[in-house]
């Protein structure tokens, strides 16, 4: 048979015949492979992409073909094919991200298009962080965004404030961004501590009204938007990490050790004999007025110092600590489907004795394209986290069992007290011990022996179940529909026990509960409490270009969240326990129990238009609508507009030819978000039981909680910013500029109101706040070469903090955390002013008396006492003498991280800072007491004044025998001698890694290995004397700021990971 091939078919069938078959791979710049990059003939329909290995196979048609890679997040990269049938391929990353994708409400867009102020943060700024909460590793790393670890409980969430503080709190509206998780908004950040951080791809900042008031009322204080990954097309990929380090204790607080305090008791005693009896040369031996354990008795077995125990208390608690992260991940997919799946375990021990944190976490993320107008997907989080306790923070009475708070009492305890008695019982100061008789300490319980006592527990348990389903419909090219329906249910079980065989201090009486059972000792509750938070948001979106140059985006919608909780509560009645044999509530012959339920729901109406002339002038506009259960009806809907505009100055001709200078952009927004109070019924008067004698007999009845206020309304934040975004040099070094200015009207507060109403205070709106302030972030690339990189990110915020309006005639607001804590609201001042007495030194001499009488804190005060400063000028100090005496807020905050690769070893260094602001030491005022049966700070007890020839250095009143000597001013207020400057400078994290060659790890059957070594919180240059000068035990309080009271500090961290693709 012959076929007869016309002229006109036969070339092409030809030409088809002679394609060429290319092979290659696709690497990043620290030579990993890139799987899911795009390889497409150019000007052609022929596509492929990359394997989890990098490589890819394609079929081309001649030597001339060009194959262009891209792929998000890299620069787009065009090969000639030639005659090589094998291509390596290196993809550089973005310089300046200016085409990344950016998560905006209920959208993205790429950065370049942003009109807003928006911060974002990726995988590889998290990935050296050793932290199992992603908010901590943000620390540092955005301007404007102040994260605080103010209190370091495993397990605990840091103190978030974006953009300064808007609200009083105090029982009005909370401080804290909100969080949304792949769509979901989560009611408080507890939330997150479930996430683990490997599994997040994003974390994006909203940070100006006009970007956040798509969010409407819950958009005040900012929010936070949070990415998990996704699946990608491909082969299966796994990848392992594990990581192993030790935790310990960065600094002590220096206190006296055992020779130190001794003599210190014995200079006491003997000048408070001479005080008392006025004969100072009587013998030690003839000093036994005013029975046993008077303070100026003489103590013999001070004499032998080396039989006395020098117990270090803060080793006692504190120790070298496990911490253990395992995970595991597999992603994969098709064009069709898709799935990122994920399991880890975290857990943390304390560097405090039996305190520490498990974190179990699963993920499941998929994806899939049922035809091309549908796609559903589907996320899912199941987790389960255990919190370990012990009352670590505060007054070392103010345990929920009278038992000693920790690391109070640990810098409290003489270390003349032993750890244990010689019989192995615990060292405390308790009555009938032997070191009571003997010292006359009548004060401390051991703060070891809740750590030791096996029965004792105080344990948090959360088992949380977080995930959300959507389906995404687009019946035209342009327009898409999207049903997103999530769940945020969580359960949290609380159990504590005191048992018997652990000492308690009930109303202030000693109970010792070791030896023997001292069934008054025992304390037992447990509580459980189920939350649960649905949420459903309906959006459509259209998108289309007009004539190439009209960009015009337009998204509306629905939105509707229901809250719910119920929570239950069972404690053994005190008194009724007989012993330890079952160590529940369900010991106790009487219990109390207790049931609460509550709920809230949230309706919003939501739109934005967004519209771009050529990319080069951008415009958005947006309005939302919330009505919310927790207002009266008259005010129960409120409207939140936003306006945005942003002009690319680099695109006009006057800019194009000026190589030097790659991108100048000028943003400018305004917008009104709203906050509503933490109350669920702020404004209805809630009615409590109350028993009342009717006929003399005890009757139960009901009583309003408060006034009725049917014109609560919203918290209002109308905020302007005006930012520069300037690029040079293509981009390898680029600038942000943001200006902002927020007020906040309708300030949710509880305040005093006169008596003759029948109540003590009410609840309303009662003024309005400012805050302004300047941010800058700039990024360089500095050196840029096959085999070495450095790059550069500093970013600095300043923000200022004031009070324009404050409740009915301006009047002052004080405001008392623990005594002698005292804050101030006061108009034209920041927020939490510390308020109280000022010191000018101490009295030297008679003559220095004398001389000052203003200055005498009372009748009393003499040599060596406080000098107070006399502000009215009256002759006498009195409480109208208090004044502000610092201010909490720091002047700015800033993060400096420089990061440098040569060939497969890279090192990240992250410092993190602020300067400015004053830190409250509210546990020096009991460490500088002056008696003897507490320990004291070194700098107080050495420096003291002692006598008119040896004053000490000035500052250091002498020690006293009266209870807290108010003859030296330790009086029951705030003095300026207990606040420090807060200014320090952390170098917070440093990583060195290495990443072994694709050849050697492809030899060892591996896709990719990489180990790191991670030193985190590793010094920080403070002149505090506490542990941590950002030490907070007030957590979101805004009121009351920056205040230590023996708060749990956060641990230097050395690590090992190891990381394993498959």
């Amino acid at each position: 048979t012959i076929l007869i091939i016309p002229r006109t078919i036969a070339a092409p069938i030809l030409q088809v015949q002679k394609a060429i078959s290319i092979n290659g791979m696709v690497t990043d710049e620290k030579k990993q492979p890139l799987p899911g990059v795009t390889v497409k003939i150019k000007d052609a329909p022929q596509t492929t992409i990359t394997n989890a290995d990098g490589v890819f196979k394609i079929s081309v048609p001649d030597q001339n073909t060009v194959l262009v890679f891209s792929f998000v997040g890299f620069e787009n990269q065009e090969v000639t094919i030639g005659k090589v049938t094998f291509l390596n391929v290196t993809l550089r990353e973005q310089n300046t991200g200016l085409n990344e994708i950016v998560v905006v409400g209920f959208g993205t867009q790429k950065k370049r298009d942003l009109t807003g102020a928006v911060s974002s943060l990726k995988t590889k700024d998290l990935e050296n962080q050793v932290t199992p909460n992603v908010l901590s590793a943000m620390a540092g790393q955005l301007p404007g965004v102040d994260v605080k670890q103010g209190d370091a409980t495993p397990g605990g969430n840091p103190i978030i404030r974006i953009r300064g503080t808007g609200s009083l709190g105090g029982g009005g509206a909370s401080n804290a961004p909100l969080y949304v998780v792949d769509g979901i908004p989560l009611e408080d950040a507890t939330g997150i501590n479930a996430i683990n951080s490997n599994d997040i791809e994003s974390i994006d900042v909203l940070k100006d009204a006009a970007s956040a008031a798509i969010y409407g009322a819950r958009g005040g204080n900012g929010i936070i938007l949070i990415t998990t990954k996704r699946g990608k097309s491909g082969n299966p990929t796994i990848d392992f990490a594990y990581s192993t380090g030790l935790q310990s204790l960065p600094k002590q607080i220096d206190v006296l050790d055992r020779d130190q305090n001794i003599q210190y008791v014995k200079e006491l005693s003997a000048a408070n004999w001479a005080s008392v009896k006025g004969n100072p040369n009587t013998p030690n031996g003839s000093r036994t007025f005013g029975g046993l354990f008077a303070p100026y008795n003489y103590i013999p077995a001070f004499d032998n110092p080396d039989t006395i125990p020098n117990t270090n208390w803060q080793d006692e608690i504190f120790r070298t600590a496990l911490l253990a992260n395992y995970q595991v991940g597999i992603q994969g997919g098709s064009e069709k489907f898709k799935y990122f799946a994920s399991g880890n375990y975290y857990k943390q021990d304390g560097i405090i004795r039996r305190t520490g944190f498990d974190r179990y976490t699963a993920r499941i993320n998929m994806e899939s394209t049922i035809s091309k107008t549908v796609k559903v997907g589907l996320n899912f989080t199941p987790s389960y986290t255990k919190n370990d306790n012990l009352p670590t923070n505060g007054h070392w009475s103010g345990a929920p069992g009278g038992e000693a708070v920790t690391i109070s009492t640990s810098l409290l305890m003489p270390p003349t007290i032993p750890a244990r008695y010689p019989n192995g019982l615990y060292g405390m100061t308790e009555a009938n011990s032997f070191y009571y008789n003997t010292y006359g300490y009548n004060r401390f319980l051991s703060p070891i022996q809740p750590i030791y006592e096996p029965a004792y527990r105080n344990t948090l348990t959360n088992n949380r179940y977080l995930g959300n389903g959507f389906i995404d419909v687009t019946p035209l090219k342009d327009l898409s529909f999207r049903s997103n329906i999530g769940i945020d249910w969580r359960v949290a079980e609380n159990s504590f026990y005191h048992p018997s065989t652990v000492s308690s201090a009930i109303n202030g009486v000693l109970t010792p509960g070791f030896p023997g059972t001292r069934a008054a000792n025992i304390v037992a509750n447990e509580s459980k409490t189920t939350y649960r938070t649905i949420s459903w948001d309906n959006t459509v979106n259209y998108k289309h270009v007009f004539n190439k140059d009209h960009d015009v985006n337009v998204v509306g919608g629905y939105s509707v969240q229901q809250f719910h909780n119920e929570g239950v509560t069972v404690a053994g009645q005190a008194n009724t326990f007989i012993n330890d044999l079952v160590p529940s509530p369900a010991g106790a012959s009487t219990r109390n129990g207790n049931f609460s339920a509550s709920e809230y729901a949230l309706i919003s109406f939501f739109a934005r238009l967004s519209y771009s002339y050529k990319g080069k002038y951008l415009l958005s506009g947006s309005l939302r609508n919330d009505a919310s259960s927790r207002f009266p009806e008259v005010s129960r809907s409120g409207w939140f507009p936003a306006v945005s505009a942003a002009w690319r100055i680099k695109e006009e001709e006057f800019l194009k030819k000026i190589d030097f200078v790659s991108d100048l952009k000028l943003r400018v927004s305004y917008g009104v978000t709203g906050n509503y109070p933490t109350n669920l019924y702020p404004y209805q008067a809630v009615l409590n039981q109350l028993n009342y004698n009717f006929n003399d007999v005890q009757a139960g009845g009901l009583v309003p909680s408060g006034i009725l206020n049917d014109k609560l309304t919203w918290e209002t934040n109308k905020q302007i910013n005006v930012g520069l975004d300037m690029g040079f040099f293509n981009n390898r070094l680029s600038l942000s500029v943001d200006y902002y200015k927020r007020n906040t009207t309708n300030l949710l507060y509880t305040i005093p109101i006169p008596a003759v109403s029948g109540y003590v205070n009410a609840f309303g709106n009662v003024g309005e706040i400012q805050n302004k302030g300047l941010e800058f972030t700039l990024t360089s690339t500095n050196v840029k070469t096959n085999n070495f990189n450095w790059s550069t990110n500093f970013n600095i915020g300043g923000n200022r903090n004031k009070i324009i309006h404050l409740g009915t005639n301006d009047a002052d607001i004080i405001t008392t955390g623990d005594n002698p804590l005292v804050t101030i609201l006061r108009v034209g001042q920041p927020l939490g002013m510390f308020y109280g007495y000022k010191t000018g030194g101490i009295f030297m001499n008679q003559q220095d008396v004398t001389n000052n009488p203003s200055m005498k804190f009372n009748a009393s005060s003499g040599p060596g006492d406080t000098k107070f400063v006399d502000v009215d000028g009256n002759g006498t100090i009195t409480p109208a003498d208090r004044t502000i005496l610092g201010n909490p807020n720091p002047n700015f905050t800033y993060g400096l991280t420089n990061n440098f690769r040569y060939k497969d070893f890279d090192l990240s260094i992250q410092l993190q800072g602020l300067q400015g602001g004053k830190t409250f030491f509210l546990l020096e005022r009991f460490l500088t007491t002056g008696l003897a049966n507490s320990n004291q700070l070194t700098d107080y007890a050495l420096n003291r004044w002692k006598s008119d020839t040896e004053p000490g250095d000035g500052n250091m009143p002498r020690a006293s025998i009266q209870a807290r000597g108010q003859s030296v001013g330790l009086s029951e207020s705030s003095l300026d001698r207990w606040l420090y400057n807060g200014t320090y400078l952390r170098v917070r994290n440093i990583a060195v890694g290495y990443s072994v060659s694709k050849t050697f790890a492809q030899k060892i059957g591996l896709r990719s290995l990489r180990c790191v070594l991670t030193a985190q919180n590793v010094y920080t240059f403070s002149n505090y004397v506490g542990y941590s000068p950002d030490s907070n035990v007030f957590g979101e309080q805004a009121s009351i700021q920056a205040v230590d009271y023996g708060v749990y500090p956060q641990p230097r961290i050395f690590s090992f990971g190891l990381n394993v693709g498959l």
